[in-house]
């Protein structure tokens, strides 16, 4: 019999933020993504989705945003 569930809302228990920093700086540098300090940290509380289309407006990238979504994930499963 369950007694409890137990959800970890993504950085409650585990710190995961600096493996996600580091998953987006590697997509930076795969697109070639000048992203700045003050860039990066404006995008706190916002979904992978929105920080990409926000990258592809600001830069004129190329690629839709869920490729960049796709290669952050990437990199931040492995």
């Amino acid at each position: 019999m369950i007694k409890a569930i137990l959800f970890d809302m993504d950085g409650v228990i585990v710190d995961t933020e600096p493996l996600h920093k580091k998953a987006y700086y590697k997509m930076f540098e795969d697109f070639s993504l000048p992203v700045s300090k003050s860039l990066y940290e404006s995008f706190t509380g916002q979904s992978t989705l929105n920080i990409c289309k926000r990258l592809v407006d600001e830069f004129k990238v190329d690629h839709a945003p869920e490729e960049l979504v796709a290669k952050k994930r990437l990199h931040f499963k492995y």
